[in-house]
């Protein structure tokens, strides 16, 4: 046995140095070779958290993004939440996130956005389900995400190593490729600050880069008595699925569950899908005491939404993100103990 080793050793010492410095080069050029964008920043933000420190995540698409300030909702309801929103994510993408989200994270509550609920054209799938795995690191959750979410057996594999769609970027590559940076934009106040930067400070949310507001081109909608709304609209039978495994998961795992519906004002979406799809989530969660709503799409004047609280039709800007995320805290202050 001794003679073996002394034989061998060497040769075995340099095959493990080979493989580790391979994959650690691999991992890092594979870094690069990524797409930069809010769910690459976004989950290295998330991953600073210190490990169980969140009691409240927030989770759902661009309303959620740039209209939840967890900074403003933690200074009125005592909480440390995060906002784990990514543009135009759907319950399908939604759940693999926050999977991931409880392997270091033991939340309390998660907010789940009613939107997840609203489908998407087919031709948005695979960017979205590239924006919401291309930063996860490999684990059995990515590949199981990239297997369900990859729309043929290519588009799979690039999910699982991004470095197999990308691998031609080193053509295209300049400095800003080796960080996220928020835009490079002299009107921009983060003009070439990392957005993992901005993004830490805020915990997650991603206000619009101007203050810039609605103009008042849709009379009438703030005038309306949205409560009224009784219709009830059921998402399509896919959504609804990962909806249901989003908050089986949460409740499995010791967390209550909080639907919020954020108003937009886009092609009137808001009386047309949002509310009764936020409708028929009630009915059907009517029996469960750990899911609760708080539909914010049927009291916008009991918050003082306005037109200047909006930066374009379907997304509110720091106005009206600081109005929401107020009635979020105070809501969240009154019906629940942290």
């Amino acid at each position: 046995m001794k003679e073996f080793i002394k034989k061998y050793w060497k040769g075995t010492l340099k095959t493990v140095l080979f493989v580790g410095i391979f994959l650690i080069l691999f991992s890092y050029v594979q870094d690069i070779f990524e797409l930069k964008g809010q769910g690459y920043g976004k989950y290295r933000c998330f991953n600073w958290e210190e490990r169980n420190a969140l009691n409240v995540i927030f989770f759902g698409n661009s309303r959620t993004n740039r209209g939840v300030n967890p900074v403003v909702v933690d200074e009125i309801a005592g909480t440390r939440s995060f906002n784990y929103g990514l543009q135009g994510l759907r319950a399908n993408q939604v759940y693999y996130r926050v999977v991931d989200a409880f392997k270091t994270q033991s939340p309390k509550l998660i907010v789940l956005e009613s939107s997840i609920c609203v489908s998407a054209s087919a031709r948005l799938e695979e960017s979205y389900a590239q924006r919401a795995l291309v930063s996860l690191p490999l684990s059995v959750n990515k590949v199981e995400a990239a297997l369900d979410l990859g729309e043929n057996d290519k588009k799979k594999a690039e999910l699982i190593l991004p470095l197999l769609r990308f691998h031609m970027r080193y053509r295209e590559l300049e400095a800003v490729d080796f960080r996220y940076i928020m835009d490079i934009n002299s009107e921009y106040p983060y003009m070439n600050q990392p957005a993992e930067e901005v993004m830490e400070v805020s915990r997650g949310y991603t206000p619009y880069e101007t203050d810039m507001s609605l103009e008042d081109d849709g009379k009438g909608f703030f005038d309306k008595d949205y409560s009224k709304i009784t219709k009830v609209k059921a998402p399509d039978e896919k959504l609804e699925r990962y909806f249901k495994m989003i908050v089986d998961y949460a409740e499995e795992h010791g967390a209550k569950v909080l639907i919020l519906s954020i108003p937009s004002m886009d092609k009137k979406e808001t009386p047309k899908d949002i509310i009764p799809l936020t409708n028929y989530l009630r009915q059907l969660y009517a029996d469960d005491e750990n899911v609760a709503f708080l539909d914010a799409s049927v009291c916008m004047k009991d918050y003082g939404l306005s037109y200047d609280c909006y930066h374009n039709t379907g997304h509110l800007n720091r106005l009206g993100a600081k109005k929401l995320s107020e009635f979020i805290g105070q809501f969240l202050r009154d019906n629940y103990s942290f």
